[in-house]
This record gives structure tokens, sequence and C-alpha cells, in this order.
């Protein structure tokens, strides 16, 4: 299941504080700055990175960070 970014290009965006934390941590040692992205409906998310980066928690209740190249400079 999904808890940050977005899998179908930014009409929906996922959210939790716990992943926008972790995503907060690994852009500051990249030194990058977050982002505000808005959703097809209008709505503005700050997001840590792009939102191809996907934040998911495994059926084993680990969380995973996916397709982290979009953060290179």
């Amino acid at each position: 299941m999904t808890e940050y970014g977005s899998v179908d290009e930014g009409k929906n965006i996922f959210k939790t504080d716990e992943f926008h934390n972790l995503m907060k941590e690994v852009i500051e040692q990249l030194s990058l700055t977050p982002a505000v992205i808005k959703d097809e409906k209008g709505t503005e998310y700050e997001m840590s990175g792009s939102i191809e980066c996907k934040g998911i928690r495994g059926t084993d209740r680990r969380k995973y960070l996916l397709d982290l190249i979009r953060l290179t400079p």
C-alpha cells in the first residue's frame, strides 16, 4: 500500500507524517528542499522529493522507499 507519493502521475497524492519525516531526513542528506505539489483537485501538499518517489509499507510492516532516482541533481 502506498503511503507516500503518487502512483498515477499526481492525480492522487498520498502522504503520511511518518513517511514525510523519513523523506525529510533523506533530502536533508542530499541538500535538497521540500516542494509544494498540487493534485488534480488543486489541493497542495508539501512533499520531500518528487511525487515519483514512493513510500510503501510491506507485508512485513517495514517501510520501503522506492524510485529515489528522481532525487539526483
